[in-house]
């Protein structure tokens, strides 16, 4: 069976990862979460999340703003860097490869967004990482 507009304004969870995982009070947002989180690597904004979430843009933000504390845009681009981070901690991958597998279109994309979100650029992020190691 469906889910339906109801369905939907009920208590969600949206849950990725043990360390990852939010519980959010509106079943739409829980929704758009989820999808984030399922796809924020693959795509480039937030109009995909409105395609499978019913709600116009302005309501969803609002919404997402009051129960996250973030933006969709906020949260596509934090699921992006941490799923950056941990390529960088598993993997050898070439940084241009880490960004090219976490959504973003060039490797200076990541370098700048990593920067303000970690404080360092993604190759000293993970030289640190692994002298703690």
């Amino acid at each position: 069976m469906g889910k339906t507009s109801s369905n939907r304004s009920r208590v969600g969870v949206a849950t990725r990862q043990s360390s990852d995982t939010m519980a959010v009070g509106d079943g739409d947002v829980a929704e758009a979460v989820r999808v984030i989180r399922d796809n924020a690597c693959s795509w480039s904004s937030v109009k995909d999340v409105l395609q499978r979430v019913p709600l116009s843009r302005r309501a969803l933000e609002t919404r997402f703003v009051k129960a996250v504390g973030r933006t969709p845009h906020a949260e596509v681009e934090r699921v992006r860097l941490e799923r950056a981070k941990h390529l960088l901690l598993v993997t050898d991958l070439p940084v241009y490869e880490v960004a090219r597998r976490t959504g973003f279109r060039y490797q200076e994309y990541l370098s700048v967004a990593f920067r303000r979100y970690a404080g360092m650029a993604p190759t000293q992020f993970r030289k640190n990482a692994r002298v703690v190691s």
